[in-house]
């Protein structure tokens, strides 16, 4: 009995969003007739009332009853921009002019400030906080200054890499500067055998992943001592996927890729580590990488952990 009213109850509930979605998708047909000035404004009320409305329902319903049971708003917050960094060299910053940056939000500006003077970076803002700027713009410094310098960015998948991919070398191509056409190239498994050695000597920005790190990059250390004795940078990004077993395997690549870096030569480069989600950032960091102040090394480590660009209001209503 108890099985069979819980079932009425979802289909009740089901119904009622049915018959609110009808509703809605007859007012924008309706809207669409409408001016569009105060088109928003004047649906915004419409569409609080049928999220309270919902929220109530769900609240109120025996079969839900008990499993909501928080609703927390977020109030709006305005961005805090800072200018670009002065250490930053005039290539970047004819990027950012060409591609209309003209300020950096305060967490990018900071971590851009740390990268540059030598020291690590663990970002945890929340997502679409502009975090990939904040590394990249230290890493295409490096590529205008120093002909041989080289970065490494890993990602957990490949699908991410290949977005970063585009990003970098949208940015890299603004205007027609020192950086134009700068070399970037994903090195995975589905990278063609004829192109891995091109790639592998002369990719200025290398994106991967940890699996091919371990088994195609590391155990092949002697073909890969041009990019490590050069390599400048780590990127280490969606750094909270790293955890349970599968973090502790990428914490020993990532400390075997320092002892060769080393070993060439190169083993001073500087981790950016970027997450979203997390409430331990700089445990994570140290015990991912091995740097920082809390790990073996002693190393300067930045956390940022505050958010300065501009975020609205988010609440169920």
């Amino acid at each position: 009995a108890a099985a069979a009213a819980a079932a009425d109850e979802v289909a009740a509930s089901l119904a009622d969003v049915r018959e609110a979605d009808a509703q809605q998708s007859a007012a924008a047909a309706a809207a669409e007739e409408e001016p569009l000035a105060g088109r928003d404004e004047a649906a915004r009320p419409a569409r609080r009332s049928r999220a309270d409305a919902f929220l109530a329902q769900l609240q109120a319903s025996p079969f839900y009853r008990g499993q909501l049971v928080y609703v927390h708003e977020t109030r709006p917050a305005a961005a805090q921009p800072q200018p670009p960094p002065s250490g930053l060299c005039p290539a970047v910053t004819g990027l950012l002019r060409h591609a209309g940056i003209e300020s950096l939000f305060s967490h990018q500006a900071a971590a851009v400030e740390q990268l540059l003077s030598r020291g690590h970076v663990m970002l945890a803002t929340p997502t679409a906080s502009g975090k990939s700027l904040a590394y990249n713009l230290p890493v295409l410094h490096a590529a205008a200054t120093q002909p041989e310098a080289r970065a490494m960015y890993i990602f957990p998948t490949k699908a991410l890499a290949h977005d970063q991919l585009r990003a970098l070398r949208s940015l890299a191509s603004q205007g027609v500067g020192p950086l134009f056409g700068l070399d970037v190239a994903t090195y995975d498994g589905d990278t063609p055998q004829e192109e891995r050695r091109a790639r592998r000597e002369g990719s200025r920005v290398l994106l991967t992943n940890p699996d091919m790190l371990h088994t195609a990059v590391l155990p092949a250390h002697k073909e890969w001592a041009g990019l490590l004795s050069n390599l400048r940078y780590v990127v280490v990004d969606e750094a909270h996927m790293y955890s349970g077993a599968f973090g502790a395997h990428v914490a020993s690549v990532l400390r075997r890729l320092r002892r060769l870096a080393a070993m060439y030569g190169g083993g001073g480069f500087r981790f950016a580590c970027c997450s979203a989600t997390l409430g331990n950032p700089r445990e994570l960091f140290c015990r991912l990488t091995g740097a920082g102040a809390g790990g073996a090394s002693g190393e300067p480590l930045l956390v940022v952990d505050w958010d300065g660009s501009p975020r609205g209001r988010r609440q169920p209503k």
